[in-house]
């Protein structure tokens, strides 16, 4: 228990949000009952173990389950007794802790075909995701060596975050747990290696969070002390290097991951995210609604393509960071960089941000206007744009986007991956200034005509004109 709650991964998740933690606690039940079945079979067990299985697919989108679901059939039918009956509980039991996870769901939509329509999204996006350009090996730096590149916009190499040694020794212990327990025909301690890796193999086919760690956090606990069950002195070493980390981590709370976050929830043009990073007292005098209409009108205003974003010259005080925001839009206009004063707030052991309508233009107000007047000489192109969250088939409509716009799927593909979905729509290309037919349509893809020169101005409350683009 020492072991584990010295992980600087588990410490960080108890004040997080995120389902990671509730995930991790379901697999391990999951684990817990299973492993109670193979060492003495009986349905109770095994139903058990099926029943949390499928709790914890509902919890967190399911991309581990068939891997441990397979796992777990192969153990049930090397068994010599009731193979096909012990089969079917475990899959009958699966799949109702599946259902029972969506409980609420179904006590306001008793009908499962929606429900069953809803599984369709997730797919697509992983599938999508799949297909990206996804670096196999960095989960694995990111355990051995500390090494961790985030696979989002302007990602920069870095460091895992909650890196302790217990992950990379956790990783060895893991790879020679497995090899004996073949060796030995040893079951359970089989299972719970075998549990393990499948987490690390399906990790390493994802776009890899370094959360996507944490079922496994308590798994690499118990291999390590069954490996020093006969030498406890170590298991107290890994506690004592342990805290080390647990400090910078949990207690120190670096900046610097706040500051990367910043920024890319700016380049990703991620509104939801960016407004609950804003200091709560402030959130209060600002719905979160208004903050997101604003924002994406501002730089649809401006004809916004691509946003990208740094924070340099970075001073930091007691309780507060002061830094330089530089954010480069780049519109149908041309290129208009912005420079502003970032600040942020040490609250609840937290680093929060302090809004300010400068960061995304100085002097801007949402009370001000936005006004776009056409130059004489200017030409009307045609752009297409696209909603992301419709995008049901994300190779299919690709596939349709390039046909009807003539721009090539990959181009369209790293345009609209670039931004987070949101109902909002998203950037395409330009498909020119000829006539086209604006029929050829799939949902979500819609075709606008804009003026290719424009003076693009705000007026502040003196009346005063803030010139954007000339």
């Amino acid at each position: 228990m020492l072991l584990f709650a010295s992980s600087p991964f588990i410490s960080t998740q108890v004040r997080e949000t995120m389902l990671d933690l509730p995930l991790m606690f379901f697999f391990l039940l999951h684990l817990y009952y299973f492993l109670g079945y193979l060492k003495n079979p009986n349905f109770k067990q095994l139903i058990l173990s099926g029943l949390f299985l499928g709790i914890a697919t509902g919890c967190k989108i399911g991309v581990y389950t068939p891997l441990i679901f397979l796992i777990g059939v192969f153990f049930i039918f090397v068994n010599k007794n009731k193979k096909i009956k012990n089969f079917l509980f475990y899959s009958f039991s699966l799949f109702a802790g599946y259902c029972f996870s969506f409980i609420s769901y179904f006590a306001k939509h008793p009908n499962p075909i929606p429900w069953l329509r809803l599984h369709q999204k997730p797919i697509n996006f992983y599938l999508g995701q799949a297909a990206s350009q996804i670096d196999h090996f960095n989960q694995i730096k990111g355990m051995l060596i500390n090494r961790y590149q985030g696979f989002w916009a302007g990602a920069e190499l870095g460091t895992l975050g909650d890196w302790s040694p217990m992950l990379s020794i956790g990783l060895i212990i893991l790879i020679i747990e497995i090899i004996i327990s073949i060796k030995k025909k040893d079951k359970p301690l089989l299972y719970l290696g075998l549990f393990s890796l499948s987490f690390i193999v399906i990790n390493s086919f994802l776009p890899f969070f370094p959360r996507y760690l944490m079922p496994i956090i308590p798994t690499f606990c118990i291999l390590i002390v069954i490996c020093f069950q006969q030498k406890r002195f170590f298991v107290y070493l890994l506690i004592l290097l342990n805290l080390p980390y647990y400090y910078t981590s949990v207690i120190l709370q670096p900046y610097q991951g706040t500051l990367e976050s910043t920024t890319r929830f700016i380049d990703t043009r991620n509104y939801r995210e960016l407004y609950r990073a804003i200091r709560q007292d402030e959130r209060q005098n600002l719905p979160e609604n208004f903050f997101v209409t604003t924002y994406d009108n501002f730089l649809d205003q401006i004809g916004t393509r691509k946003v990208e974003s740094k924070i340099t010259n970075v001073q930091k005080y007691k309780n507060k960071i002061i830094g330089q925001l530089e954010v480069n839009y780049q519109t149908r206009y041309g290129q208009k960089i912005n420079i502003s004063q970032i600040e942020f707030n040490k609250i609840n052991n937290q680093w929060k941000l302090n809004w300010n309508w400068n960061y995304l233009y100085n002097n801007y107000h949402p009370n001000y206007p936005i006004i776009v007047k056409t130059k004489p000489n200017s030409k009307i192109i045609t752009e297409a744009f696209m909603s992301p969250r419709l995008m049901l088939d994300w190779g299919l409509n690709l596939t349709q986007i390039q046909n009807f716009t003539g721009i090539n799927q990959r181009i369209i593909n790293e345009r609209i991956r670039y931004s987070v979905p949101d109902k909002y729509y998203r950037w395409v290309g330009d498909i020119g200034t000829t006539k086209f037919d604006k029929t050829q349509k799939i949902p979500g893809l819609e075709y606008y005509e804009y003026p290719n020169l424009a003076k693009i101005y705000f007026v502040d409350n003196n009346q005063n004109e803030i010139i954007i683009f000339k």
